[in-house]
C-alpha cells in the first residue's frame, strides 16, 4: 500500500525526493539537451534501504521532472546494499552508468547502458571491475563511489577506497600460509572420515547455529582462542566438537563483532599499524581455509573412538596454535585504535538496514559499523574502454603543511569528483569522520575541496590547499554539472549522516541543494547561487540602510519563508549582529556576526522541530573569517525555501547550508544587533515564485 506522503516541509525550488528515501546525487550529466541528476533512492519506506537509482532533469535548474527508477537492485551481486553511487558518461551517443554494486564484505563496480537516458539496461558481464583487477592495495570491502572524467584520449576513474597497509597484507599472506600448514598436519588424521566439504557429524550443530560468544576484549579475556571459544583459559571442559564448533562461530562472529581491548594491555610488535576491526577482515580473508579446517575437524569425530582418543589433544593443540597466531593480531590491533572505539558510537546490524538505520554511510558499504582497514584515500585508474582498467595509483599522501588527520582517515573519501576550474584543477571528495579541526569540519562527515595538480600516469594529487566546501550542517556528497556554457555547476545532499529526519514521519527525506556556480579565484573556490533562481525574483523591497543600537526590528514588508535576502553588515562597535529567520512566537534561526569570534554563526536551537546526531553539536556552527574579512563590512545572500536557509557570505567565498523545520506562520524576519551599534546596509528581498510547468 503506497504510504501518504505530508508535504509539509518540501521545498519550492529545490529538488526533493517525492517520497521514500534519498541521498547522494550520481550521475551529473547534459544529455539530450537536459541536465539529468541521479540519486540515491530507496522508493518503498523513508529510511535507508537497498540503494535504487532516482532520476529527475532539469532544463533551468529550477524546474525539476521526475522520471521512472533508472536502477534497480535485482541482481545477486546488489543483493543487501543495492546499486550504490557512481556516475554518468556519454560514450558514442549512448548513456552509461557507473556504479557501485555493494555488499557487507565487497564492492565491485557495474555499467548499466541507455539509448534514451531514460531506460537502462545492465551489461550481462557485470561486475566489469573489482578492487583485485587494480592492486592488492585496494580495499576489497571499501571500493565505491566511481567518478569517470575524459581527458587525452582516456577515460580516467575516481574511486574512494582504504588503501590496505604492506604490513596487514603481510599479515593475511602468513596466517594463511599458517593455516594451510595446519590443514595439511591435520589431514592425515582424518583420512578415514568425511572429505571436507561433507555433512557435518549426526547430531551437530551447523556453525551459524551456535550462540554467538562475545568478543570483546576485556577483564579476564585476553586471547584470541579465549574469545572465539566463549570460555576462560582456566576451564578444562574443552572438548573436540566444542573447540571446532566455537572456532567456527568464533570466526563467523568475528566479522560482526566489536574487538577492544584495554589500554593496559600488553603491546606485541608486529602488527602495530592494524586497527581492532582489520582482524574480522582478514578472517574473512581465511573463511574458505577455515571452513576446511573446521570438517576436518568434523571428520575426527566420525573416525573410531580409539582413533579420537589418540589424536584429540594433538589437533587440539594444532588449532589452538594456530589461534594464538591469530590473537597477536587481534590484542595487538585492537590497542591500536582503542581509542578511536571507545569514541565511535554503537556499531550497525544487518537488521537495522530496515530499522533505524544510524550511519547508512556505513552500512551501505560494509552491513555493519565502519571497519579499519586502512587509511582512507581516493584512487585513480583509466581505460579505452570503460571495461578494462588500468590502475593509477593513490591521490593522497603525506605532504608537509598539511595535517595527518587527512592521511589517517578513519573513514572513506566518498563520492569523489574531478573539475578544472579556471585553470586550477580540483578533486571534491566528502570524508568519513574527519576530525574537527578547529571551526573546521564541526559535522561527523565532511566535505572538502583540494586545489593542486593530478599526475595522471602515478595518480599522485600534489596539494596546494584543501579546504572544507560548506561549512553549515546539511551538505554532502557534492557533484558537479559541465554545463553546455562552459560552467560548472554544482549541487548536493542538503542533509547529513547520523542525523534524525523530522520529515520522516511525513514518509519522504531528501532535498538538494541550490545549484551552485563555481569560480576559483584568489586561491578560494567561490560559489555563487545559480542565475536562473533570478528569474524567480517577484515583489522586491528595497531599503538603503537601517541603524541599530542594542536593539532589534522586524520591518513589515520583509517577510516570507520563500525568498531572498540580500544585505550588508557594517558591525561598527556590536559585538553581534545580524538577522532572525523563520520567525514566530516560539522559533527563529539566527545568522549573524560574532566580533570575538571573527566569525559568521548559524543557530538553529529554537528553529522548530528538533534534530539531533552523532555529533556533541547539532544546533550551532561557526564559519571563520579570514583576516582580511574580519570587523570589516561582510554581504550576506540568504535563500529560504520552506525548511531551509542557504547563506552566500561575502560574495561566495563562504557558505552555509542549514535545514530548520518551524511552524508554517513562522515567516517574519528580524534585524538585531547586541554590545553596540551597527548598520544594515543594501537590503534587499524578493520573493521567489517558481510557477510549475504544464
Amino acid at each position: 500500500m503506497t504510504k501518504k506522503v505530508n508535504n509539509r516541509y518540501k521545498q519550492t525550488y529545490h529538488a526533493n525526493v517525492p517520497s521514500g528515501w534519498s541521498n547522494d546525487p550520481n550521475g551529473m550529466i547534459y544529455y539530450d539537451g537536459k541536465a539529468h541528476l541521479f540519486f540515491q533512492h530507496y522508493p518503498h519506506d523513508s529510511k535507508w534501504g537497498p540503494m535504487h537509482w532516482g532520476h529527475m532533469v532539469t532544463e533551468d535548474y529550477i524546474h525539476w521532472k521526475s522520471l521512472p527508477v533508472a536502477l534497480i537492485p535485482n541482481e545477486d551481486y546488489e543483493a543487501i546494499c543495492g546499486c550504490c553511487s557512481g556516475n554518468a558518461v556519454d560514450r558514442k551517443g549512448k548513456l552509461y552508468l557507473m556504479y557501485t554494486a555493494a555488499q557487507p564484505d565487497r564492492q565491485r563496480q557495474c555499467l548499466a547502458v541507455s539509448t534514451d537516458g531514460v531506460h537502462f539496461s545492465k551489461l550481462t558481464n557485470n561486475p566489469v571491475l573489482t578492487a583485485e583487477d587494480l592492486s592488492d592495495e585496494v580495499s576489497t570491502r571499501d571500493f565505491r563511489d566511481p567518478k569517470i572524467f575524459e581527458k587525452d584520449g582516456w577515460y580516467y576513474c575516481l574511486a574512494g577506497t582504504r588503501i590496505i597497509s604492506d604490513r596487514y597484507r603481510d599479515l593475511v599472506t602468513q596466517l594463511k600460509e599458517k593455516q594451510k600448514l595446519l590443514l595439511e598436519e591435520i589431514g592425515p588424521v582424518v583420512s578415514s572420515g568425511p572429505s571436507a566439504g561433507q555433512s557435518l557429524p549426526s547430531g551437530s550443530q551447523p556453525a551459524s547455529s551456535i550462540s554467538q560468544p562475545d568478543l570483546s576484549l576485556s577483564g579476564k579475556v585476553t586471547s584470541a582462542s579465549q574469545a572465539f571459544s566463549g570460555q576462560e583459559e582456566d576451564q578444562e571442559s574443552d572438548t573436540l566438537d566444542e573447540l571446532a564448533f566455537s572456532f567456527a562461530a568464533g570466526q563467523d562472529q568475528a566479522k560482526s563483532a566489536t574487538v577492544t581491548a584495554p589500554s593496559s594491555m600488553t603491546s606485541f610488535s608486529g602488527h602495530d599499524d592494524l586497527s581492532s576491526e582489520a582482524v574480522r577482515h582478514l578472517e574473512s580473508e581465511l573463511g574458505e581455509l577455515t571452513s576446511e579446517a573446521v570438517h576436518h575437524l568434523a571428520a575426527a569425530l566420525e573416525s573410531s573412538e580409539k582413533d579420537r582418543n589418540l589424536k584429540e589433544k594433538e589437533i587440539i593443540e594444532k588449532v589452538e596454535e594456530f589461534l594464538n597466531e591469530v590473537d597477536r593480531a587481534v590484542i595487538d590491533a585492537a590497542q591500536e585504535h582503542q581509542e578511536e572505539a571507545e569514541n565511535r558510537a554503537d556499531p550497525l546490524t544487518k537488521e537495522s538496514v530496515h530499522s533505524t538505520v544510524i550511519s547508512p554511510s556505513d552500512l551501505a558499504v560494509l552491513g555493519g559499523e565502519l571497519e579499519v582497514l586502512g587509511y582512507g584515500n581516493i584512487i585513480l585508474f583509466r581505460s579505452k574502454d570503460l571495461i578494462n582498467w588500468d590502475y593509477r595509483g593513490k591521490l593522497l599522501l603525506p605532504q608537509e603543511g598539511f595535517s595527518e588527520e587527512y592521511f589517517t582517515l578513519d573513514g572513506v573519501y566518498e563520492c569523489p569528483d574531478y573539475i578544472e576550474l579556471d585553470g586550477q584543477e580540483i578533486i571534491m571528495a566528502s570524508p568519513q569522520m574527519l576530525p574537527q579541526m578547529g571551526n573546521d569540519y564541526e559535522n561527523i562527515h565532511s566535505c572538502v575541496y583540494m586545489a593542486g595538480s593530478l599526475d595522471l600516469e602515478s595518480g599522485r594529487f600534489l596539494l596546494d590547499q584543501i579546504r572544507e566546501i560548506d561549512a553549515g550542517f546539511d551538505f554532502y556528497a557534492p557533484q558537479v554539472w559541465n554545463a553546455p556554457d562552459g560552467r560548472k555547476i554544482m549541487i548536493a545532499w542538503k542533509e547529513m549522516w547520523d542525523r534524525t529526519y523530522p520529515t520522516q514521519e511525513d514518509n519522504w527525506v531528501g532535498t538538494y541543494t541550490l545549484p551552485r556556480e563555481l569560480s576559483y579565484k584568489d586561491g578560494h573556490l567561490y560559489q555563487a547561487p545559480v542565475r536562473e533562481i533570478f528569474d524567480c525574483r517577484q515583489n522586491e523591497v528595497t531599503m538603503p540602510g537601517l541603524a541599530l543600537d542594542h536593539g532589534s526590528v522586524s520591518l513589515a514588508n520583509i517577510r516570507g519563508n520563500v525568498m531572498e535576502l540580500n544585505l550588508t553588515i557594517d558591525p561598527e562597535t556590536a559585538s553581534q549582529a545580524g538577522v532572525k529567520v523563520f520567525k514566530g512566537s516560539d522559533h527563529e534561526t539566527l545568522i549573524y556576526y560574532d566580533k570575538d569570534k571573527k566569525a559568521i554563526i548559524a543557530d538553529r536551537t529554537a528553529s522548530g522541530l528538533p534534530i539531533s546526531g552523532r555529533e556533541d553539536n547539532t544546533n550551532v556552527r561557526t564559519c571563520d573569517l579570514e583576516e582580511k574579512e574580519a570587523g570589516r563590512e561582510i554581504s550576506l545572500q540568504l535563500f529560504l525555501d520552506v525548511s531551509s536557509v542557504e547563506v552566500f557570505i561575502n560574495g561566495g567565498r563562504h557558505v552555509m547550508t542549514v535545514n530548520v523545520y518551524p511552524d508554517p506562520d513562522d515567516q517574519d524576519v528580524e534585524f538585531f544587533c547586541q554590545g553596540g551599534s551597527c548598520l544594515f546596509k543594501d537590503i534587499r528581498k524578493y520573493d521567489l515564485l517558481v510557477v510549475e510547468e504544464s
